[in-house]
C-alpha cells in the first residue's frame, strides 16, 4: 500500500483509502454511495478539511482506478466502484446473459 505523509503522520494514499472504504462500506453490493455511506465524511476525518473527496476520486477514476456512475431512482449524487467497469451495461452482454 502506498503511504502518504500529511501533518507528521504516515497517512494512505487517496488510491487505497478509497479502496479500503469502498470494499469495507459496501456490503452485499459491488459499490457504495460516498455520502449515504459517510465516506465522504471519513475521507475529510482522515485527512482535514482541506482535502476535497469529489475531487480525489475524480482524479482515480480518470487514473483507470476508480468508476464513478451517476444514481437513478430518485437518489442524488453517485455510486463509486473499485477499479474499471466497462462494458457492465453492453446490450449484447445483458441479452445474451438473458437468454441464456
Amino acid at each position: 500500500m502506498s503511504k502518504a505523509k500529511a501533518s507528521g503522520t504516515t497517512k494512505l494514499g487517496y488510491e487505497d483509502f478509497f479502496v479500503k472504504a469502498i470494499n469495507a462500506l459496501r456490503g452485499e453490493y459491488k459499490g457504495v454511495h460516498p455520502v449515504i455511506s459517510g465516506l465522504n465524511s471519513a475521507f475529510r476525518t482522515y485527512y482535514g478539511e482541506g482535502h476535497d473527496p469529489v475531487v480525489e476520486s475524480r482524479k482515480l477514476a480518470e487514473a483507470g482506478k476508480l468508476t464513478i456512475i451517476p444514481c437513478h431512482k430518485g437518489k442524488k449524487g453517485v455510486m463509486l466502484y473499485v477499479g474499471r467497469l466497462e462494458g457492465k451495461n453492453n446490450g449484447e452482454a445483458v441479452l445474451s446473459k438473458i437468454l441464456g
